[in-house]
């Protein structure tokens, strides 16, 4: 789950997304919250009306957090689905090749976690045995963007590369920022480390090292 953190700009609007890739047909209103969802109640938001006590306006959510807000909605109704997939992930890219239909896309076959990607990017910088933090479908990033599943020249594409800004660790994109943190999780003490972990305690380790 992420939290977004929206009541500076809308009174009451503190939504935590579950699941960027469902479509929601119904609204469920609570006394606290209120639930986004569709018809087989695959829950794509919830919108906390009360401000949430954490540390950032975008955060990705620890496991404690996630299950204490699990049990809150379910008691108020046990047919409410969660997606329990990774949204963000640590990555090695383990292959790269010249997407066939254009010379400036690049296909990277990436191991994570839980098995292989496939992601279609325009960067230059992305290469073979290097590591790097993917936004994978279902997610949101601090700048908005909802992540799918997509294709791009008929190439399956599953995710993107995150970035400082779409992590929400900067306001401006800023490539020497991007370039630190790249440095950063390709040192093998943090790879090794941290490939198997949850992606938030990389982040806050990243913080704590600036």
């Amino acid at each position: 789950m992420i939290f977004f953190n929206l009541n500076n700009k809308y009174k009451n609007t503190n939504l935590i997304f579950v699941d960027t890739r469902v479509k929601p047909t119904q609204v469920d209103f609570y006394e606290t919250f209120s639930i986004l969802r569709d018809d087989n109640f695959n829950i794509k938001l919830i919108n906390f009306f009360h401000p949430v006590n954490l540390e950032n306006d975008y955060q990705i959510l620890d496991k404690n957090v996630v299950e204490h807000i699990k049990k809150e909605v379910l008691v108020k109704n046990n047919d409410y689905k969660f997606n329990n997939e990774m949204l963000f992930a640590l990555g090695k890219i383990i292959k790269r090749e010249v997407h066939p239909k254009s010379e400036k896309l690049a296909i990277l076959t990436v191991e994570i976690k839980n098995g292989q990607i496939q992601i279609v990017t325009n960067t230059t910088y992305t290469l073979e045995n290097m590591y790097f933090v993917f936004a994978l479908p279902g997610s949101i990033t601090a700048k908005g963007e909802e992540i799918l599943e997509g294709s791009l020249l008929n190439v399956k594409s599953e995710g993107m590369l995150a970035s400082v800004t779409s992590l929400g660790l900067t306001k401006d994109d800023n490539f020497n920022e991007f370039e630190k943190f790249i440095k950063f999780i390709n040192k093998k003490e943090v790879y090794e480390k941290y490939f198997n972990a949850d992606i938030q305690y990389l982040i806050e380790v990243y913080k704590k090292s600036l």
